[in-house]
């Protein structure tokens, strides 16, 4: 009879980041392909392509984002709240003022 060995908790924090991460992926493109569809659009460019682009965004700022996020609260040994409550405040900090640079334009 072979008795399976219990994962260890790095184990479990690992799947559950990567889980986490896919998800917020998968909830980041189809925004992202939109914007970049409506972006190129109002330019006069391709929706198809600004779509693409704008998914292709989506992919490699969620792959940045997380290392970068990871890598850093490392560094400063914080604790994952604090980057998350720091990342989606710079988030909306930046998507506020590119709203009120695009109103003023």
């Amino acid at each position: 009879m072979h008795i399976r060995n219990a994962p260890s908790t790095t184990d479990l924090y690992t799947r559950v980041g990567l889980l986490g991460f896919v998800a917020g992926l998968r909830s980041q493109l189809p925004l992202f392909l939109l914007a970049g569809a409506a972006i190129a659009h109002e330019a006069g460019a391709s929706a198809l392509a600004g779509g693409a682009v704008g998914a292709v965004a989506a992919g490699a700022g969620s792959v940045a984002g997380n290392r970068f996020r990871v890598t850093l609260l490392r560094l400063a040994r914080l604790p994952d709240n604090v980057g998350a409550i720091v990342e989606d405040a710079t988030a909306l900090g930046l998507g506020w003022f590119a709203a009120l640079r695009r109103g003023s334009a």
